[in-house]
């Protein structure tokens, strides 16, 4: 089953219907607020794109696309196959053995998509928190809604007391952002 996801961002149209007062909804990511994050991410819900997005979907959503579990059946379209490689490995890791085969995992590229352009735009509002170059100008504009939520979530926090340090958290090429590349490696994604 395809899915894919939305974000309660206070500013997706599509939610609007399922909220009381028509507006689009706003829903801060549980673990977010539980660890004291600075930024507090919307929540993720993952939908059937068969189906559609449900009511119960949005109820039953609560952590954001970073917090989610992964390794599922809305992740890994062929979830079953992964499942057998994952018991495989575990098994000889606990043994102490070295488990050497690649996972046959097949990501879903919609939600591995989403996953990479809020890492990349959080990056971005951590790296230009100051101002924008001009040089960069073009990736603002193309990407503005999604930036404007992280540099407006980093002005509310009390960005004195994070070290966005650059030997700790250096700064990327402008390639690096949003890149036209639409195969992206999902391996840093394994629990």
């Amino acid at each position: 089953m395809p899915y894919n996801v939305i974000f309660l961002d206070g500013k997706n149209q599509e939610t609007a219907k399922f909220s009381e007062d028509k507006k689009p909804i706003f829903k801060g990511c549980e673990k977010c607020k539980e660890i004291e994050r600075h930024v507090i991410e919307p929540v993720a819900v993952f939908y059937n794109e068969e189906k559609g997005l449900t009511k119960e979907d949005i109820e039953n959503a609560h952590i954001c696309i970073f917090h989610c579990e992964k390794e599922n059946k809305i992740w890994i379209e062929n979830f079953e196959k992964y499942k057998e490689y994952r018991e495989k490995r575990e098994t000889k890791n606990n043994n102490g053995k070295k488990f050497e085969k690649e996972s046959p995992a097949k990501w879903n590229e919609n939600l591995v998509k989403a996953f990479w352009e809020r890492i990349r735009a959080y990056r971005f509002a951590v790296d230009y928190y100051d101002g924008v170059p001009e040089e960069l100008k073009h990736i603002w504009e193309e990407h503005k809604d999604l930036l404007e939520f992280y540099f407006n979530e980093l002005k509310k926090s009390k960005p004195d007391e994070y070290d966005f340090d650059i030997s700790v958290f250096p700064k990327f090429d402008e390639v690096f952002y949003f890149p036209k590349i639409g195969d992206i490696s999902l391996g840093v994604l394994r629990s």
